[in-house]
C-alpha cells in the first residue's frame, strides 16, 4: 500500500514538472516572437518592446537584463533606423587578436516581421558598434536610456575615436 502511495506521489510529480516545463518553454516562444530591439554589454541590457518583456538571452541573468517599454511609434523609429542604417545585413566582427584576454563583447539583437537578427561586435577599434547604430540608440528619449545604454553609447565611440 505505502510503496503505491509513493508510486502515485512520483507520477503527480512528474506530471506537475511537465506542466511546468511546457509553460516555460510557451513563454521563452513568446519571447522571440514580441516586436523588440535588445542591445548587451556582456550579459548586461536592455530590451525595448511595446509590451515590456525581457529577451531572456542568458537566462541565468536575466536579472541583469531590463525591459523598457516604448510606445509603438518608438519601437518602430528604433528598427527602422537600424534597418535603414543596414542592420539586417550586417555581419558579427571578428577579432584578429592573437592570445590575451579577449575584449568587452556587445550584441545587438533585432525582432520585427517574423525574423530576429543578432550581431556581435567588441571593444576594438575595428570591431567596434558602428556610429550609424549608435545613432538609432541615441535618437531615443533620454528617459528611455538606462545607465547601460548610455554605457554602451559612450564606450563604442571612445573606441571608434581612438582608431
Amino acid at each position: 500500500m505505502i510503496s503505491r502511495v509513493i508510486f502515485l506521489m512520483m507520477l503527480l510529480a512528474l506530471n506537475s514538472l511537465h506542466i511546468c516545463a511546457a509553460e516555460e518553454s510557451s513563454k521563452s516562444n513568446v519571447k522571440e516572437a514580441v516586436k523588440s530591439v535588445s542591445i548587451f554589454k556582456g550579459v548586461d541590457g536592455v530590451t525595448y518592446s511595446t509590451v515590456g518583456t525581457k529577451r531572456g538571452k542568458y537566462e541565468k541573468y536575466l536579472d541583469r537584463e531590463s525591459a523598457v517599454t516604448l510606445s509603438n511609434d518608438q519601437l518602430e523609429k528604433l528598427i527602422s533606423d537600424l534597418k535603414e542604417a543596414g542592420f539586417l545585413s550586417e555581419k558579427d566582427r571578428e577579432l584578429k587578436l592573437r592570445g590575451g584576454i579577449p575584449p568587452e563583447s556587445f550584441t545587438i539583437v533585432l525582432s520585427s516581421d517574423g525574423q530576429t537578427r543578432e550581431c556581435k561586435y567588441y571593444y576594438h577599434p575595428e570591431s567596434a558598434i558602428p556610429e550609424k547604430f549608435l545613432a538609432a540608440f541615441e535618437r531615443l528619449p533620454e528617459d528611455k536610456k538606462p545607465k547601460i545604454v548610455a554605457e554602451i553609447l559612450e564606450l563604442n565611440r571612445k573606441v571608434l575615436t581612438d582608431k
